[in-house]
């Protein structure tokens, strides 16, 4: 084939490749007459030719304005189409998961008045639900070994039912009145704040309790892992946030104690395509529609209801007239109870001064309530 042949055959593939220079089809002709004098060996391009003919082919291209950030783009696209590929359900959306403080976590949740607030007195954080609430949660995890074989770290986010016998009925969707339209909307009652990268989280559905994970970096130097995340609840814990075949569940077991929700945040590294749990930390969390001073100041939630608040009661009067002994740390005083089937009551006698009999006495002479004959035969027997 003559390098003219093979100049025509270019030109119908490229029309562009006209505009090549003198230079740049001097560097094209080299390539083609080394080629045509090859032999069954192979051989390669020398590498400053090949790198001319490249610079010569692209010379006059120019890179697409914003490749960089487009690049970034499609590359966290293809990361989140890989993620939904991947099983990230644990022991943490199993009904087995724990509730158990695990390793040394030091969780920093924002006070943020009227919005998000610990009370020192039942020791509950109130948080205002929906989206206009707000968890603004920073989580460092000590004494995390670096593992080369660990493919990646998050942090996992879950709402479970407190009461254990709640416990293995999940916050699994939001109730009628709170859910929206989009599938998070229906089924993530704890979700990430709106505005959040959709590159730095992401939810799982499949496992009976659904999460919200977070991206976690590698251990530092110390062994430490520290993330950020900005969480909100869409509904209050008094909602029907779960299926039918739980609510009924839920009611027989005593739907009022399963209110009580826990917060728990557990590290996960991803590692033979397994999640392995590393630390936990669980946060009790009221959710409710305002954050008021009243219920800051309870000592607790609630008080108890029906049969268990009369056996209370009774308890406690019977612990007012000495029949019990006192609860602990009470600094009231209980007579010994003799060990026979009947007991003596002495009642106290109360002493007061003789003045006031006599007044007492007076106001009757004076109302016509005794005479002197009747207060004298009293007083000293006289027939």
């Amino acid at each position: 084939m003559s390098s003219e042949v093979f100049q025509m055959d270019i030109d119908q593939l490229e029309p562009t490749i006209q505009e090549l220079g003198e230079q740049e089809w001097d560097v094209l002709n080299q390539s083609i007459k080394f080629l045509e004098n090859s032999k069954e060996e192979e051989h390669k391009f020398k590498e400053a030719n090949e790198n001319d003919l490249v610079s010569y082919l692209f010379k006059n291209t120019k890179p697409t304005p914003n490749w960089r950030e487009q690049y970034q783009l499609e590359q966290r696209k293809v990361k989140r189409q890989d993620r939904e590929k991947c099983n990230y359900e644990s022991e943490s959306t199993s009904e087995d998961a724990q509730i158990e403080n695990l390793g040394d976590v030091e969780i920093n949740l924002k006070e943020i008045r009227k919005v998000c607030q610990l009370s020192p007195n039942n020791k509950l954080w109130h948080i205002m639900y929906g989206k206009k609430g707000l968890m603004d949660l920073t989580a460092t995890f000590k004494g995390i070994k670096f593992d080369p074989l660990v493919e990646e770290y998050q942090v996992r986010n879950t709402l479970i039912r407190a009461n254990i016998q709640h416990r293995q009925y999940p916050v699994e969707c939001v109730c009628l009145e709170h859910k929206g339209s989009s599938e998070e909307d229906i089924h993530q009652v704890l979700q990430a704040k709106p505005g959040t990268s959709p590159d730095k989280f992401w939810y799982t559905y499949d496992g009976l309790r659904k999460s919200v994970l977070f991206e976690a970096p590698l251990p530092d130097e110390e062994g430490n892992i520290k993330v950020h995340m900005k969480l909100c609840c869409l509904c209050c814990d008094s909602c029907d946030a779960a299926s039918r075949k739980y609510l009924n569940l839920i009611d027989n077991a005593g739907k009022e104690a399963g209110r009580d929700w826990l917060l728990v945040s557990t590290l996960e590294a991803r590692k033979d395509e397994k999640q392995v749990i590393l630390a936990r930390n669980v946060l009790p969390c009221w959710f409710k529609a305002a954050v008021i001073p009243r219920d800051l100041k309870k000592p607790e939630r609630r008080k108890e209801k029906g049969g268990g608040a009369q056996k209370k009661s009774r308890l406690k009067r019977l612990q007012e007239n000495s029949l019990l002994p006192p609860p602990q740390g009470s600094k009231r005083l209980s007579a010994d109870i003799p060990d026979h089937d009947y007991i003596t009551i002495s009642p106290t006698v109360v002493t007061m001064d003789w003045k006031f009999h006599a007044d007492v006495l007076k106001e009757y002479l004076k109302n016509n309530g005794v005479t002197q004959n009747e207060l004298q035969q009293r007083l000293f027997n006289d027939p």
